[in-house]
């Protein structure tokens, strides 16, 4: 059962450990994201009862991490950070939302090259169709 979150700092070091069992060539784009899951949260304010942790999921209206996927949206620009672990993971779109842009990300997640192509939306769900963006990181632009 997941419990509410107690404490940015402990969440943070207990999501290091999923991080830790990540892939090593996935593990540093992984931990770029995960580093900042509780700070986002916590800039967007998202109340702690709003957020679980149950040591393989983190999940909060913001930000979400698995084995397969992990993702947040920027507090102030709405952007989604993503890095996908493997072809199951799926980030899942607000209600209102939809993608506008979709753009891979270099060593330090900066903006580079159009991924558009490397995704595809079902049902409000991105997936990744690429293999070779597994690992990789990315920033999704949406109508929010």
């Amino acid at each position: 059962m997941a419990e509410r979150i107690g404490s940015e700092t402990g969440t943070a070091e207990s999501m290091s450990g999923l991080a830790a069992a990540i892939d090593g060539a996935q593990a540093a784009r992984a931990l770029q994201v995960i580093r900042v899951l509780p700070n986002w949260d916590n800039l967007k304010k998202v109340p702690l009862t709003q957020r679980t942790w149950d040591s393989d999921i983190y999940e909060s209206p913001n930000s979400y991490a698995d084995r397969n996927i992990i993702y947040s949206r920027h507090p102030a620009t709405g952007k989604i950070f993503v890095v996908f672990l493997n072809a199951t993971g799926k980030i899942k779109l607000m209600a209102d939302e939809e993608v506008i842009i979709v753009n891979k990300t270099d060593r330090m997640f900066i903006e580079t090259d159009d991924g558009r192509n490397d995704i595809q939306i079902v049902d409000n769900e991105i997936y990744l169709t690429n293999a070779e963006g597994i690992g990789k990181g990315y920033i999704i632009t949406t109508t929010r």
